[in-house]
């Protein structure tokens, strides 16, 4: 199987503790070579200089970054992989959901995982149509954002609206030519007024979630191929949000219907790996709150001391000491492909 490693312009895959270090390449590639894969490290820049022969059935392992405006350009470079028939690991829709809560929201509900529920809005108007079926207190949330920053609890119509004004982006009217403005002012205010009540001027994609009663911690889980990484985060005393709030702890053992859930998710998610922040409430209850797999930080794997595999049916818990990135993923990807191209092969 012929594998196409992206890095940025300095050779890196970022991937690990903090958000510029990058995963080692050379341990990732010499892994992928063994398992008898045709490896080729290409930076985005060499990637998109291919022809579309060159891309063809290649598999694409890629990272995604913080930063809007070399995101947009990771984005540009993977659409064209795709147009060209490339397998992207993992598909598209997961990059895309990359720090970006409110196409998550988006696929969850098409995957059936949409609990807590949630509405999603882009101008004051559409918030206006839906506060009729709104129930207070809710969680709005901006779309990118991580350690609970852009998540506020909201307890009334008022307080929403004031959170919108805040969040939401004020837009004008297309302006004239600003030498017209001056020769012409009763024409340009003229313009204005015609303008006024013609598009929307508070816009911005905002999430409108569910709030969970009672919620006193959740989990984040990763998730590589049918290996679990577990940290239980409780909430601040006088807060609702477990992310950021620096209370954590790996001592806690999940239910094996917790890790049941975690798998389930990745399997509908369609990805060989997933960093998932879970709810756990009424005891046996469980809801995605959010979920990365890109660029997501690997605190919970190279600080924990155990994970749990799913072996024939059975979960088994394993002590892990300096555990390597590399490794597990790697094989998550290699047990990806391999699957699908087992898939193919049946449906062909």
């Amino acid at each position: 199987m012929d594998v196409i490693l992206i890095t940025h312009s300095l050779h890196g895959i970022p991937q690990k503790l903090h958000e510029v270090e990058s995963l080692d390449i050379s341990l990732i590639k010499s892994h992928l070579l063994r398992a008898g894969c045709e490896v080729n490290v290409l930076t985005h820049c060499a990637f998109m200089a291919l022809e579309p022969s060159q891309i063809s059935g290649k598999y694409i392992w890629y990272a995604s970054a913080q930063y809007p405006e070399f995101s947009q350009y990771i984005e540009d470079c993977l659409l064209y992989a795709e147009l060209c028939g490339a397998d992207l690991v993992p598909d598209f829709p997961l990059f895309r959901s990359h720090e970006n809560k409110f196409f998550q929201e988006l696929l969850k509900k098409k995957l059936g995982l949409d609990v807590p529920k949630a509405e999603l809005v882009g101008t004051r108007e559409d918030i206006n149509d839906i506060l009729p079926k709104l129930h207070f207190p809710l969680v709005l949330k901006t779309p990118a954002g991580f350690g609970s920053k852009g998540v506020f609890k909201i307890s009334s119509n008022d307080e929403l609206m004031a959170t919108a004004e805040k969040v939401m982006t004020h837009i004008h009217p297309p302006a004239s030519n600003p030498l017209r403005r001056f020769k012409n002012k009763r024409s340009y205010n003229d313009k204005i007024t015609l303008y006024k009540n013609k598009y929307p001027v508070l816009v911005g994609r905002v999430i409108l979630q569910e709030f969970i009663e009672g919620l006193s911690h959740d989990w984040k889980i990763l998730v590589f191929g049918e290996t679990c990484f577990c940290l239980k985060r409780y909430t601040r005393e006088g807060d609702f949000r477990a992310s950021g709030s620096g209370k954590f702890s790996f001592d806690e053992v999940p239910s094996d219907s917790l890790l049941d859930y975690a798998l389930h998710v990745v399997k509908k998610l369609n990805t060989p790996w997933a960093s998932l922040d879970i709810a756990e409430f009424n005891g046996d209850e469980y809801g995605l709150i959010e979920y990365q797999c890109v660029h997501f930080g690997l605190y919970t794997l190279m600080r924990g001391s155990r994970c749990y595999e799913q072996i024939k049916g059975a979960w088994v818990v394993r002590s892990v000491e300096n555990p390597s990135p590399e490794e597990y993923f790697c094989n998550a990807f290699l047990n990806y492909i391999n699957n699908a191209s087992t898939d193919a092969g049946c449906s062909s």
